[in-house]
C-alpha cells in the first residue's frame, strides 16, 4: 500500500512519488513508473501529501530522476569534455539547472554541473561514447572505465562473436 504525493513526468515517462504505508519499506518515498503499475485498489483510508513537500526539493541533485539515497551526502562537481562533433548539441541542451558550458579550443566544449550521484550521469556519458571525456571526478572516471570494459568483455564472449559470426552471413 502507498500514499500517494504527486505525480511528475520526467526522463519520457510518468511516475508516481507515494510514501509506502506497510512491509519493509514503510516510511520511505519511493517511485513508480506508471507504465509498470498494473493494478490499485483504492482504500477507505485517506492519505493527505504533505503540504510542505516540494518535488524540486527532494529530487535537488538528481540528474534526472534518481536522487540521492543519502540526503546528507556531499553535492559532487563533475567535468565532461565533448568534442566537436558533439558540441553543438551539448551547448544547445538544457541538461541540468546547474549546467555551466564552455568552448575549448580544438572546437569541443566543457561541462560542469553539480550532482548528488553518479548513476544516471554514467548512463548519459557511455552513450556518448568516444565524444565524451570524463575529467573530474576520478571516481566518475573509474566507473565509466569499468562500464566500458565490461561492455567490450560481453561483446567479445563466445556466444556474441557467434552472434555476429551468424548475422554476418
Amino acid at each position: 500500500r502507498v500514499g500517494p504525493v504527486c505525480l511528475f513526468h520526467a526522463h519520457r515517462a510518468w511516475y508516481l512519488l507515494a510514501r509506502v504505508l506497510d512491509g519493509r519499506s514503510k516510511g520511505e518515498l519511493r517511485q513508480f513508473k506508471l507504465a509498470r503499475i498494473q493494478g490499485a485498489t483504492p482504500t477507505a483510508q485517506p492519505f493527505q501529501p504533505p503540504a510542505d513537500f516540494s518535488l524540486d526539493e527532494h529530487l535537488q541533485g538528481a540528474w534526472e530522476l534518481f536522487r540521492r539515497e543519502d540526503a546528507a551526502a556531499p553535492m559532487r562537481t563533475v567535468v565532461i569534455d565533448f568534442d566537436r562533433v558533439f558540441a553543438r548539441n551539448i551547448q544547445e541542451t538544457l541538461w541540468h539547472p546547474s549546467q555551466s558550458i564552455e568552448a575549448l579550443p580544438d572546437g569541443g566544449v566543457r561541462f560542469t554541473a553539480t550532482i548528488g550521484g553518479f548513476e544516471e550521469i554514467l548512463w548519459w556519458v557511455l552513450q556518448m561514447g568516444s565524444h565524451a571525456r570524463v575529467v573530474d571526478p576520478p571516481e566518475l572516471q573509474r566507473l565509466v572505465i569499468e562500464r566500458s570494459e565490461e561492455h567490450t568483455s560481453e561483446l567479445q564472449s563466445p556466444c556474441n562473436l557467434v552472434c555476429r559470426l551468424l548475422l554476418e552471413k
